[in-house]
C-alpha cells in the first residue's frame, strides 16, 4: 500500500512539478533509460501497483470479461469496477488507451500473455476461441517481420 502525507501540495505547484515529471517520461528514448527512471523513482510496491493498473483498463477496453482480468492480474472485482467506472466517466482515459491498443507491439504483447494464460488446452475455456487467438498472434509475428 503507497503512503500518502496528509500535507497537501498547491494546485500551483502540483502543476509545476506533473509538467516535470511529464518532460523527463518523454526524454526517454530508449528501454534502459525509461527503466532505470521508473527503478530509481518507484517502489517495488509502487511499480506492481501502476503496472496492474495498466493492464486493468487495457484489458477492459480489449472486453475481456471481469473474472478473466481478476485471476490474470491477480485482483479484486471491487478494483475491475473501480477502472470500469473510470474509463465510463472520463473518455479521455478511454481515447488515449485505445490509440495505445491500436499499437501493434502493445498489442501482441498483451494478447500473447493472456494466451499463455488461457491458450488452448485450458480447462474451463472455449477452445475455438482460443484457438484463433492463438493464430492471429501467430499471423501478426510472422507478417511483421
Amino acid at each position: 500500500m503507497v503512503r500518502l502525507s496528509r500535507k497537501k501540495i498547491e494546485k500551483y505547484i502540483w502543476n509545476k512539478l506533473f509538467h516535470i515529471f511529464y518532460i523527463i517520461l518523454n526524454k526517454k528514448k530508449n528501454d534502459e533509460d525509461f527503466s532505470n527512471f521508473i527503478l530509481s523513482i518507484f517502489s517495488y510496491p509502487e511499480e506492481v501497483m501502476i503496472i496492474k493498473r495498466i493492464g486493468i483498463i487495457y484489458l477492459l477496453l480489449r472486453r475481456y470479461e471481469k473474472y478473466k482480468i481478476c485471476k490474470v492480474l491477480n485482483v479484486s472485482k471491487a478494483s475491475v469496477n473501480k477502472y470500469r467506472l473510470i474509463i465510463e466517466k472520463n473518455k479521455e482515459i478511454y481515447s488515449y488507451f485505445i490509440r495505445l491498443i491500436e499499437k501493434e507491439n502493445l498489442l501482441n504483447i498483451f494478447e500473447e500473455v493472456f494466451n499463455s494464460l488461457y491458450g488452448p488446452g485450458t480447462y474451463g475455456i472455449d477452445w475455438k476461441a482460443a484457438w484463433e487467438r492463438k493464430q492471429k498472434i501467430e499471423q501478426r509475428k510472422i507478417h511483421r517481420f
